[in-house]
């Protein structure tokens, strides 16, 4: 009776010395023609890129058509492919090779009707779990040594980075201007509160944009033809995860912490994408608590800039008895709090600043800050997290001498932390004129809120005395009780990007042109 045969096939994920599927299936089928077996299509069993210390489900299925007389041998091309976890995984094929009729064999010679086998299987497993176990130690010291010297430990090269040789052997990450020129983009705008991280997958899904691993990305960065290829999903999640992440700033992670260098800081590996306080800050402003809160204000023009004249309070905006948008002092304590309509009141700035500022050259003003600082900062508060996370184990293992020796090291981040905390920032603000008028400017854009921020770049503030018609009633406006405080000059335009100061110097006061009822 001939007998029926299944094949068990399996490609290490490491597949350094591994022969093909092809290759060990044509070796296995070779084997059967000269023992007589059949081979059914369907039990020629493959499990592709799955390290053998892992349990893997045709192997299983293979012992288990084997025990349950499915098949009459189980073909495996060496042991080491069926496993390589040790001797105790052998019990389901050894209890079912014991059964009458059934026969193990490899490619090397193992059979299972040999009388040594059962001595020799265990042996053999378990050298070919002392091999699994020696490389995956390979394995790990070569990436713990590509960290500590900055070599890319293998794999997709993050968003905003390609590889490149590195000088010693082996790759490094250098920055993709594309990817790298749009994360700060993106970035920027998050930060600018222009839009978030659900509306930034948006428009990445929109334009077309790779993700990391996508089939796409993974063409482009080997200069392949990609413009057919699938791009990936965006969503908000991909997004927080890109831009908070710390492989952006050139840090590495092994076991989930941060490199360190010497002095117990995170290591530099590669150039960054976006700076640690950059970084930093996007994960605050991310963070469920740092959400903005709507506003139940409705924002008018002279929002922050209009101020009672009688305790120099913020004016706010709202409805009044009749359904008029009134501005009023709502402070508390405020012996006469003034009160106006707002629509006369906005219409009588603007003709002022107009008239007044219309002429002046509008400029975009740019305000670098010094992140020196503000980095090593970040730099000193992921090294204490690392302390801390170090510190929790050592407790869990009652280790005296590295719980004092991290105690030391906290003690020193902390008065690092202390000392920059204590430097001053510097700030250098230049102006950009943008080639045309405030007048011009006003007129093109109807924007509340562009509206508000181009009056606040030319008046400090709108003061207005408590009088004119009597509350509740929408009768006349003594617009003579309303004086508007102006930066001192065109030049200081942008000073302080429309945040108004209050009433302060009376120098700075010009009165109304004329007094007028509405």
């Amino acid at each position: 009776m001939t007998k029926r045969a299944a094949l068990y096939l399996r490609l290490s994920a490491i597949a350094e010395d591994s022969s093909s599927i092809a290759a060990q299936e044509a070796t296995l089928r070779a084997m059967a023609d000269r023992e007589g077996w059949t081979i059914d299509p369907a039990d020629v069993l493959v499990d592709e890129g799955i390290s053998g210390r892992k349990a893997r489900d045709k192997a299983v299925e293979a012992v288990r058509r084997l025990d349950a007389g499915e098949v009459d041998v189980l073909a495996v091309y060496k042991l080491d492919r069926l496993s390589r976890e040790g001797a105790p995984a052998l019990g389901p094929l050894l209890a079912a090779v014991a059964k009458p009729g059934r026969l193990f064999v490899t490619s090397d010679g193992q059979r299972s009707d040999n009388p040594s086998f059962r001595l020799t299987l265990t042996m053999l497993a378990e050298v070919a779990l002392m091999e699994a176990e020696n490389t995956a130690a390979r394995m790990r010291t070569a990436v713990a040594h590509r960290h500590t010297v900055g070599k890319h430990t293998g794999g997709p090269a993050p968003l905003g980075y390609r590889t490149a040789p590195h000088p010693d052997g082996g790759k490094l990450l250098v920055i993709d201007d594309a990817e790298a020129a749009l994360i700060r983009a993106s970035a920027e705008r998050l930060l600018a509160g222009e839009v978030g991280v659900a509306g930034l997958a948006r428009e990445l899904q929109r334009d077309g944009v790779p993700t990391a691993k996508s089939p796409a990305r993974l063409a482009r960065l080997a200069g392949e033809p990609w413009d057919h290829l699938d791009r990936g999903v965006w969503d908000a999640t991909t997004v927080r995860r890109l831009l908070t992440s710390d492989r952006i700033t050139g840090r590495v992670t092994h076991h989930g912490r941060l490199v360190l260098d010497a002095e117990g800081l995170p290591a530099q590996h590669y150039p960054a994408v976006l700076e640690p306080a950059t970084v930093e800050a996007i994960r605050a402003a991310v963070a469920p608590s740092s959400r903005p809160k709507p506003t139940a204000r409705p924002v008018r023009v002279l929002s922050g800039i209009a101020f009672c004249g009688a305790c120099n309070g913020k004016l706010w905006a709202g409805t009044g008895n009749r359904g008029h948008v009134v501005y009023r002092c709502m402070g508390r304590g405020c012996s006469t709090p003034a009160h106006i309509l707002a629509d006369p009141l906005e219409a009588f700035v603007a003709e002022e600043y107009l008239s007044v500022a219309g002429a002046w050259p509008e400029v975009r003003v740019v305000e670098t800050v010094d992140t020196t600082t503000a980095n090593e900062l970040a730099d000193v508060e992921a090294a204490l997290k690392d302390v801390r996370a170090a510190q929790a184990t050592a407790e869990d293992d009652e280790d005296d001498d590295a719980l004092a020796a991290l105690s030391e090291r906290s003690a020193a981040l902390r008065a690092r932390r202390k000392a920059l905390q204590a430097r001053s920032t510097e700030t250098r603000v230049e102006t950009f004129p943008t080639g045309r008028t405030l007048g011009e400017a006003w007129h093109a854009d109807d924007d509340v809120e562009e509206r508000r921020l181009a009056l606040g770049r030319a008046l400090d503030s709108v003061l207005v005395q408590p009088g004119g018609a009597r509350r509740g009633r929408a009768g006349g406006v003594d617009l003579s009780r309303v004086s508007i405080q102006w930066r001192p000059s065109h030049d200081q335009l942008g000073a302080d990007e429309g945040e108004s100061r209050g009433p302060g110097d009376p120098a700075k006061r010009r009165a109304p042109r004329r007094s007028a009822s509405a």
